[in-house]
């Protein structure tokens, strides 16, 4: 881990320099503070928390790695993306890192986005998550109430796809991540059918954690096909959401995977303190 300056920010009074949005999370399918309130009402012990984790993770984060894998193939051709342990670095400029002490001048930060494609052309493969830090002020209702104040969180804090897929809709492979403090999902499984496009999907709503602090993630995973029948293989976990089809008939077979990997224990690399 990297050693920044100490020092002491008055910034606004409330651990930040800038006043965090406020959010109506009641709205929302599914929401967590980073106390771990879920629901109800939150003690003012947890409302501190929440605010110690959240401050934690704004001036301290240097970065997060994510990793992906997509591969489009045919008989005649093969593309791919795998990029493995993408640092999502928070950067003053395109090589100088913002580090903590500089954070006083800025609100939301952002970190660097992966963002691959192999096309122009098929098959081919695209792959973009992107990496930031937004806290925010959490209200289970109507945020002009001060009762309803639960905490703080992060809004959206990483926020990926990866796709594989073929010409004319023959087979297309895509997952999706979202971690944040609150957002809507459900936990579903099938199929369906849209016109002459067939599509298999797998989502799950998942309780992750990051350096011990409560998030909610969403991953969701499916294989769709204009042409033929599919069945695909999943992975759905809290860290990883993968899916993997083969369909025709050897040799004019089509093969389409595409994979975003958090790692299994997914942790932000945080400055230390001279």
């Amino acid at each position: 881990m990297p050693t920044a300056d100490s020092f002491i920010a008055l910034g606004r009074g409330n651990g930040f320099p800038f006043c965090p949005t406020s959010v109506d999370v009641s709205i929302y399918d599914h929401w967590v503070t980073l106390a771990g309130v879920t629901s109800g009402s939150a003690t003012q012990a947890e409302i501190n928390t929440s605010l110690k984790n959240c401050m934690k993770l704004y001036w301290n984060t240097e970065l997060v790695k994510t990793s992906v894998d997509a591969e489009a193939s045919n008989s005649s051709s093969t593309a791919q993306i795998n990029t493995q342990d993408f640092e999502h670095k928070i950067m003053k400029t395109a090589s100088v890192a913002l580090e903590p002490r500089e954070r006083v001048c800025y609100s939301n930060l952002t970190g660097l986005s992966l963002n691959e494609t192999t096309f122009p052309g098929f098959p081919g493969c695209q792959a973009i998550i992107h990496f930031k830090l937004e806290p925010v002020r959490m209200y289970n209702g109507a945020i002009t109430d001060i009762n309803n104040f639960v905490g703080f969180g992060f809004s959206d804090l990483i926020d990926g796809s990866c796709s594989a897929g073929h010409s004319d809709g023959d087979l297309d492979a895509t997952v999706q991540s979202d971690v944040s403090s609150y957002l809507n999902g459900t936990t579903a499984s099938g199929s369906s059918i849209d016109g002459d496009e067939a599509t298999v999907f797998n989502n799950v709503v998942h309780d992750f954690t990051i350096n011990s602090i409560p998030f909610k993630v969403f991953n969701r995973a499916n294989t769709s096909s204009v042409t033929f029948s599919m069945s695909p293989t999943f992975v759905n976990q809290a860290t990883k959401v993968s899916v993997s089809d083969t369909v025709g008939t050897s040799p004019n077979t089509l093969h389409a995977d595409a994979e975003i990997d958090l790692g299994t224990n997914l942790s932000l690399s945080s400055y230390t303190y001279s």
